[in-house]
């Protein structure tokens, strides 16, 4: 099966991960993103990538995509994905906001794009949101949302919702993968928290767990800039930061798939990014539709 693919909001490109070990075969992959160390991460695992800039630059029509980096002659789309900004409609930010504010608007590119490109099959992941915000998505897709927690796919525990056309995905099976069985035994000394870094496990928002655990909390965006709501490990009495191994097995990542960059600005582009094992899930469906 041979697909050209378009990918808004690419990130690190975790869903061409999932293609591309789904067996799926791709002429094109055309890449959205403006984060230059996303783009580094993409660019050093799919060189092959196109990278096409800004959504709200992006235009298609009659087979053409007209973009800041140039226009391509796609021709018909077989796979539009994407996962649009969410910060200011998640849960964990307290939801209070719609997908008409901040970044989360964002949303509506890749709706405009929906329409304009009107793939074979679509992708749309977000994350947990208020009813009114995910009904307002589920009537501009016309289709409702699976809800999928990579803790059956990974060692994170992270609900997700994804919109799509690709029939009869259901939940994906528990593989069993634990914390306590795959974190590293060796990790860097500048990882462990000393001194006034230990104050933050004081705060209420401290996300430190036992590395004995089964499952460890959602990697964020903001694990980059380890804050209070950073994840940290206790191991052997000491609280240190996951190793750059550790964050990529919470999105099923290959070994050294964030080499490209330094281990700080990665942590918050896989954060940023999907799970590789629940994309995985939902793409293996496109060899029967």
């Amino acid at each position: 099966m041979n697909m050209n693919v378009v990918s808004l909001f690419d990130g690190g490109s975790m869903g061409q991960v999932a293609i591309n070990e789904v067996g799926i075969k791709v002429d094109n992959y055309y890449a959205s993103e403006i984060d230059s160390n996303a783009i580094k991460i993409t660019m050093d695992n799919f060189p092959q990538t196109t990278q096409i800039g800004d959504v709200r630059k992006v235009r298609y029509h009659d087979g053409i995509l007209y973009t800041e980096n140039g226009d391509f002659n796609v021709g018909k789309v077989d796979l539009l994905q994407g996962g649009s900004p969410c910060q200011t409609v998640s849960l964990a930010n307290g939801g209070g906001n719609d997908l008409n504010s901040g970044k989360s608007n964002l949303f509506w590119e890749y709706m405009r794009l929906l329409k304009e490109i009107n793939p074979t099959y679509f992708l749309l992941e977000n994350v947990p949101m208020s009813e009114a915000n995910k009904k307002m998505i589920t009537d501009a897709v016309g289709f409702e949302p699976i809800i999928i927690n990579s803790r059956l796919v990974s060692i994170q525990n992270r609900k997700r919702l994804y919109w799509t056309n690709i029939k009869n995905v259901g939940q994906p099976e528990d593989k069993g993968l634990l914390l306590r069985d795959f974190y590293c035994k060796e990790y860097d000394e500048s990882l462990v928290l000393k001194g006034k870094g230990l104050n933050k496990l004081d705060r209420p928002r401290n996300r430190a767990i036992d590395i004995n655990s089964d499952k460890c909390p959602t990697i964020m965006k903001s694990q980059e800039k380890k804050p209070t709501d950073s994840i940290v490990f206790k191991q052997n009495n000491i609280y240190r930061y996951p190793t750059r191994r550790e964050c990529e097995l919470m999105q099923n990542l290959p070994e050294n798939y964030t080499k490209a960059i330094n281990y700080r600005v990665a942590t918050g582009v896989i954060g940023n990014g999907w799970t590789v094992g629940a994309i995985k899930h939902i793409y293996k469906n496109l060899k029967n539709n």
